[in-house]
């Protein structure tokens, strides 16, 4: 004898829920009987078959569950300096521009023409201070290791200008120097977890929620 609609919503639901109350309920059985539905589905002999039934088809083992302890490594960052000599080229706005009135977004070259090369380590909370000429400027973007962009340009009264090699300096972060410090006391506990024989299930249920809107899930074993 085939199970109807709610036997066998109820059969699905106890796969995801493992619990006869909350698959009655699942299933649309009301909750004031949901305890007595739930207890009389687990005894119907076809109703239990369907349930071994779907678990069959749901052949996913766990191989193994180890713990496993490891020694925390802790990355730290190197704090560095970097300076040499540049120059700057006008790009948005370009060079004469009023800048007093600017409101669009802006940037502006900087070409390395000696000293240490630029990173990408060098980011948009790095700041490029030129003292000789009383500039500074956060990053944009680094282009390649001779050349990158800056946000605000450089000034005259005003107006924007290039201006000709002179000195500059940036401290920054830098993530392609940073260490790894193994000789932390910190033990971290992970647990390694090996599933065979993954198998998909969907299950399509009624939404307590909605009336007449069925919800589909799909869950992997």
């Amino acid at each position: 004898m085939a199970l109807n609609d709610k036997q066998e919503k109820f059969a699905q639901a106890y796969i995801l829920h493992r619990n006869a109350t909350e698959a009655a309920k699942t299933a649309g059985y009301a909750a004031s009987s949901a305890y007595n539905q739930g207890y009389r589905n687990l005894q119907n002999g076809e109703i239990k078959e369907r349930i071994e039934e779907l678990e069959n088809t749901l052949e996913t083992s766990v191989d193994v569950i180890t713990e496993i302890e490891k020694q925390l490594l802790i990355k730290t960052n190197m704090s560095l300096s970097k300076s040499g000599s540049i120059i700057g080229i006008p790009e948005i706005p370009d060079t004469g521009s009023d800048f007093s009135n600017w409101t669009a977004p802006s940037q502006y070259r900087i070409k390395l023409q000696e000293g240490n090369k630029f990173t990408q380590s060098m980011d948009e909370n790095t700041t490029l201070v030129v003292s000789d000429l009383g500039y500074s400027s956060s990053v944009l973007e680094v282009l390649n290791e001779d050349e990158m962009l800056v946000r605000k340009p450089y000034l005259k009264d005003n107006i924007v200008n290039e201006f000709t090699p002179v000195s500059y300096s940036m401290d920054f972060e830098s993530v392609e120097d940073a260490t790894v410090n193994t000789g932390s006391n910190v033990i971290a506990s992970y647990a390694e977890i090996r599933l065979e024989n993954l198998k998909t299930f969907t299950l399509i249920l009624e939404c307590p929620f909605f009336d007449t809107i069925l919800c589909s899930f799909k869950i992997f074993f």
